[in-house]
């Protein structure tokens, strides 16, 4: 069920990708139902390689003035589910696997540019890849 889900969100998603720069496919959408969001990080380096691996909010200082937290999550090779709650929307992971970036209570606080990263990227602390949260008709007030 949560597969089946899953390929239907994708379906409906802003995809973010420069094939010629060597960047590293991200993807931003909201679920159908409920107020939530995610944007995921396709890394496909080796898992084992040491690297670290980043899920990025670019857009202005994170917001932590009113305690607004997201929710990383990304599955290790043996298939166990890890989800780590994060304020300032990054989480650094030594797991070359997706990176999923949960926002539960989406509002237009969280549109924008979305990037992922690694420490193994041509340009560190760059933007590898990039790609928008679209939020319409979610106002915080």
């Amino acid at each position: 069920m949560v597969v089946l889900m899953v390929l239907v969100l994708l379906l409906s998603i802003t995809k973010g990708s420069d094939p010629t720069s060597g960047a590293i496919p991200c993807i931003a959408g909201t679920f159908k139902a409920g107020n939530r969001a995610f944007v995921i990080c396709n890394f496909t380096t080796e898992s084992d390689s040491g690297e670290i691996f980043v899920v990025h909010y670019q857009k202005g200082a994170p917001h932590t003035d009113r305690g607004d937290q997201v929710l990383v999550c990304f599955t290790k090779k043996n298939g166990e589910k890890t989800c780590k709650s994060e304020r300032g929307y990054q989480c650094n992971n030594p797991q070359a696997v997706p990176l999923i970036l949960e926002i539960s209570e989406v509002d237009t606080r969280f549109a924008g540019d979305y990037s992922c990263f690694h420490n193994n990227s041509a340009a560190i602390g760059t933007i590898s890849s990039k790609c928008s949260l679209q939020v319409e008709g979610k106002h915080h007030f």
